[in-house]
């Protein structure tokens, strides 16, 4: 299962490659899976790296750990929402990255999920 937005920002092949989860009605992928197809090599860092300067580091509320079942076996995995995979897609300097970052830039309101959108202020 992939969703929308991981299909059009990467390909449908290589979104197919990105595992993810529904939890909470909310979408989250994981963090190594990412990385690996940006170019970016310790997914870990990456995450929880703070990063002042352009304020890309990702806060609590866009990763999570969670144990994944697969297969009979289980692993801990690094998961981030639709906002910490943007921030990770930011980072990324890779030409893949460059390439991804220009789509993300240029995504149909649509595809776009709501924890994306500016939070309207109401008096």
């Amino acid at each position: 299962m992939t969703t929308k937005i991981a299909r059009y920002l990467f390909g449908v092949e290589n979104a197919l490659t990105i595992s993810n989860r529904t939890i909470g009605g909310q979408h989250w992928y994981a963090a190594v899976d990412i990385c690996n197809l940006l170019g970016i090599e310790n997914h870990s860092q990456a995450v929880h790296r703070a990063r002042t300067t352009d304020n890309l580091g990702l806060d609590g509320s866009e990763w999570r750990k969670e144990t994944i079942f697969n297969g009979g076996s289980r692993r801990r995995m690094l998961l981030v929402n639709d906002n910490g995979m943007l921030k990770l897609i930011l980072q990324g300097t890779s030409n893949i990255a460059q390439e991804v970052q220009e789509r993300a830039r240029g995504t149909p309101v649509s595809l776009i999920p709501a924890t994306w959108m500016p939070r309207t202020v109401v008096d």
